[in-house]
This record gives C-alpha cells, sequence and structure tokens, in this order.
C-alpha cells in the first residue's frame, strides 16, 4: 500500500497521527535536543561564520549601552564597548 493513500485511510478512520515527542517525558525531551544540538554543531565545518550574527548583535549591543544617544565617534564606541565586556 502507498504512503498516500495509507495516511487518506487513517483519515477516514479517524486517527491522528502522532507527534514524535508525544509520549516522552520532559527529561527524554531535554535529553533528544541536546544530541540534536550536539549533532548539528559536529557537523558545522566554518563555527565562527555559524556564529558571526550573535558575535556582532552582542557587540552592538555593548557600543548602544556604552553610548546611547550615538554620540561618540565610531572609534571611540568600540573602545568603550570593548572594556564594557
Amino acid at each position: 500500500m502507498s504512503d498516500d493513500r495509507r495516511n487518506t485511510d487513517s483519515k477516514r478512520a479517524g486517527v491522528t497521527k502522532r507527534k514524535r515527542t508525544e509520549g516522552l517525558t520532559p527529561s527524554e525531551r531535554s535529553l533528544r535536543a541536546r544530541m540534536a544540538a550536539h549533532a548539528s554543531w559536529a557537523n558545522t565545518s566554518d563555527r565562527r561564520a555559524r556564529t558571526a550574527a550573535g558575535r556582532k548583535a552582542a557587540i552592538d549591543r555593548f557600543e548602544r549601552q556604552v553610548d546611547p544617544p550615538a554620540t561618540a565617534s565610531r572609534g571611540r564606541a568600540v573602545r568603550l564597548s570593548s572594556r564594557t565586556r
């Protein structure tokens, strides 16, 4: 029986498809998520590129905290933010 037909038959019978996490305890779901994160990072060839957007956002946030009205020069703001970190 094809997958399409099997799905149609189960819909007619009132059977709903179960989620993959259904029936797992909170600790099992946590373990599954942790394993997926480790696998994802293990398959990442360029970790620096993967985290570039987050690092840029953190640096920008520090610069805004040090100079909220953005009155300092860019170089001074960078120096101040690097000291703030």
